[in-house]
């Protein structure tokens, strides 16, 4: 279902306008909006509603902006992922967030936080759900990048992981090659699964990452992951981002059984004269 706002509308209209239409998109579902909530550091202004998905579904919530002529930035988007498994199913994790391309990004009876913004510029949202939503709407980023195993490129990492409640199951590199083709970007990362409940400050080297990880069936509450579509006359961009109020959560949220993908080394190097790694890690925990 998708409505156009009329300029000038007030708050409390657009509240009874959101309601009605997601009531009859939702109309299966369990949900209720929350309170509306202004952002002080912007300006910007956005509603809180909450849905209790009860089916294994995907829903996609679009909200366009249009600037002036002249501006350089037209059309940019914003897509509210949510990605719904059967209760109990494993998400994939990239730092805080599941990541909504490879990833459920919850469960069925999570507690879901949708944000939906209130800005002038805003021309246009869209309410669906069903299996087969437009995730490649904003285009594709150009970079020239590579994936590699280690066993590829023949890295024997000396590991030490002194965590318990998380398990190493795979290091992957990946190269993204600069303009000139003489430089690229390295980035190390390593692949965990939750497996026993906790809570603590994961550390690796000079990365940290605050984690809380709950039973495997334990129902949650989250904030949605979010798509942005940056759209630069007529060279469209993409951006998977949690939203600006995730600032606030201060741990990702996994279950037992999750996955979760933590970058803990980056640097530029040549492309033929590549910098030697440290091959020793240690994995340590703060409580």
């Amino acid at each position: 279902m998708q409505f156009k706002i009329m300029f000038g509308q007030d708050l409390d209209s657009l509240r009874k306008i959101y309601f009605k239409d997601f009531k009859e998109t939702f109309k299966n579902e369990s949900f209720e909006i929350g309170d509306m909530i202004i952002k002080q550091d912007s300006g910007k202004s956005y509603f809180e509603i909450d849905i209790v998905p009860q089916t294994k579904k995907v829903y996609a919530i679009k909200q366009t902006f249009k600037y002036e002529d002249g501006w350089g930035y037209k059309n940019n988007s914003i897509l509210n992922i949510i990605k719904v498994g059967k209760k109990g199913t494993s998400r994939t994790f990239s730092g805080m967030e599941p990541n909504p391309f490879i990833s459920y990004t919850c469960s069925v009876g999570d507690t879901i936080v949708i944000p939906i913004y209130w800005d002038s510029h805003i021309i246009a949202n869209k309410f669906s759900s069903g299996n087969n939503q437009e995730y490649n709407i904003w285009g594709k980023i150009d970079l020239q990048t590579k994936i590699w195993k280690q066993e590829e490129r023949q890295l024997d990492w000396d590991i030490t992981n002194n965590v318990d409640e998380l398990k190493v199951i795979d290091l992957f590199s990946s190269y993204s090659i600069h303009r000139g083709l003489r430089e690229e970007t390295v980035s190390h990362s390593i692949r965990f699964e939750a497996i026993n409940p906790g809570k603590f400050t994961l550390q690796i080297g000079d990365t940290k990452l605050p984690i809380i990880i709950f039973s495997k069936g334990k129902s949650i509450r989250k904030y949605v992951t979010q798509v942005r579509g940056h759209q630069w006359e007529d060279n469209v961009t993409s951006t998977a981002l949690p939203y600006d109020h995730t600032k606030e959560i201060k741990y990702a949220i996994l279950r037992v059984g999750d996955k979760i993908d933590v970058t803990y080394n980056t640097y530029i190097q040549e492309i033929k004269n590549p910098s030697k790694s440290n091959l020793k890690l240690e994995i340590n925990k703060q409580n």
